[in-house]
């Protein structure tokens, strides 16, 4: 471009052959800024891709950057990891129903004979089943999210294709240079000598390479609490090297399998009508995640018997503050107190104003768009409560027996239990409550062993005096 400047203001008696020059360039740079990628003009800068915009990246972009308690981007005042993919990536995922419903039959059979086979024995507690579950469920819908986002035909042309290329000329050139009657299988393999794949010199070395493999996907597919757990990340990693991955290779691998796969493709004849009604689009695995067990220990405390004891209400809410999330916990106790309220069946004028103003501080405090405590809803609940607080007071009845208020109630009563209980479990405001203030004083870890029993024999007679106490 500098060169043809150049040239232009050099030779300037030429200017209208320059000129079209000129005219050529700025044409090709505006075909090339106004066509679309679906144009069927070729693409003359050939060294330049545009890149296009994904609207499917950015909305899992905006999910990933999306608070789950407020629903802003970036909050500045909830935890970052509370995000809604980040510790529930299925949020917002929906599959047909018999399609969630056949998924969740064949986990049950892969439970059944990889997990039930030898954990009947050891104990009938349902709990680390539980929690097996949930973490199977976050590695489905992990996968499933990123599986929706591969190019399938960029994969097959650009990445597969070559593969099966490469095994097929390896395979002809072997044929073409060994007499008749060799073992074809044996003598490909001699051919490709270094460029063989680790996983074919022997199963063992294919089942450790699986388990690799399977290892480097822990940051990207399992919960941050489980990659701390050594139990979790080999039981997944033998789960899936051993009993899924190895076994779909084996499938995959079969010659009959690929042969039918080949006709099916290849197959012109027009697929069968469909006879079954779609069935509705139903949250991911919900079903197959739903707990089997109740935890009866009593230093266990459930949601429900938070909200009804005052003193250890005291104690969640001081960390729910700790946590920037109190408006959640404090928008359940105002719909408690709204519900009670309006049940009474001899409401007068004067209640229902009491109770219309209740509404639209409910809907301003933590529902409007501009709230400072925003709480995310569906924008269906939103809207019809809107209706309700922007009409006359007699409308608050329509609360009795409308779903606003209720799903509104379950959402955050829902987010409490699967967020924010767990979370409080494992805080040290729960072990305080429990067990007291933790022992100020530090034993000095040096000296003899008889030094070491003198320092602490004063710390356990006052733990002994405390508990006699």
């Amino acid at each position: 471009m500098l060169l043809l400047l150049l040239l232009s203001v050099v030779f300037r008696s030429y200017v209208h052959i320059f000129l079209l020059v000129w005219s050529l360039i700025f044409g090709i740079v505006a075909a090339h800024g106004i066509l679309s990628k679906d144009s069927l003009l070729p693409n003359i800068l050939f060294m330049y891709t545009r890149k296009y915009k994904n609207e499917k990246e950015d909305e899992l972009s905006l999910m990933k950057a999306m608070c789950t308690v407020c629903g802003q981007r970036k909050c500045p005042r909830h935890r970052p990891e509370l995000n809604i993919l980040a510790f529930q990536p299925w949020n917002g995922l929906d599959i047909p129903e018999r399609v969630d419903k056949s998924l969740g039959e064949l986990l049950d059979l892969v439970f059944k004979e990889f997990i039930y086979s030898w954990f009947k024995d050891l104990s009938e507690d349902e709990e680390f089943v539980d929690e097996l579950r949930t973490n199977i469920r976050f590695i489905t819908a992990v996968l499933l999210r990123r599986a929706k986002k591969i190019d399938v035909p960029e994969l097959l042309v650009g990445k597969i294709s070559k593969a099966a290329l490469s095994h097929l000329d390896a395979y002809l050139q072997t044929k073409r240079r060994v007499p008749v009657g060799t073992d074809l299988q044996t003598a490909t393999l001699e051919y490709l000598g270094p460029n063989l794949h680790v996983v074919m010199q022997s199963r063992k070395m294919e089942l450790e390479y699986l388990r690799r493999l399977v290892e480097s996907l822990f940051p990207f597919i399992l919960q941050p609490h489980a990659l701390h757990s050594k139990c979790m990340c080999s039981l997944v990693r033998e789960v899936g090297a051993g009993s899924l991955l190895q076994l779909a290779m084996n499938t995959i691998a079969d010659p009959d399998i690929v042969n039918n796969m080949i006709l099916i493709f290849l197959d012109d004849s027009p697929p069968p009508v469909a006879v079954k009604i779609p069935s509705k689009p139903v949250p991911f695995l919900t079903d197959f995640s739903e707990s089997l067990s109740r935890n009866k220990s009593c230093l266990h405390l459930e949601l429900e018997d938070i909200m009804n004891q005052s003193e250890l209400l005291y104690t969640f809410m001081q960390f729910m503050k700790r946590e920037a999330a109190v408006s959640v916990l404090q928008f359940c106790l105002a719909c408690d107190d709204f519900n009670g309220r309006i049940l009474n069946p001899d409401l007068t004028d004067n209640d229902l104003q009491e109770l219309h103003s209740m509404a639209k501080d409910l809907y301003k405090n933590y529902c409007a768009p501009t709230a400072l405590d925003k709480i995310l809803f569906d924008n269906e609940v939103v809207e019809q409560l809107k209706v309700i607080v922007e009409g006359p007071f007699q409308n608050v009845v329509k609360l009795r027996t409308s779903p606003p208020l209720f799903k509104a109630y379950e959402h955050a009563y829902n987010l409490l239990e699967k967020t924010f209980l767990p979370l409080f479990h494992q805080s040290d405001d729960y072990y305080r409550m429990l067990c007291g203030d933790r022992c100020v004083s530090q034993v000095v870890k040096v000296g003899t062993k008889s030094e070491m029993k003198s320092n602490l024999t004063p710390l356990l007679q006052k733990d002994m005096a405390r508990l006699t106490w």
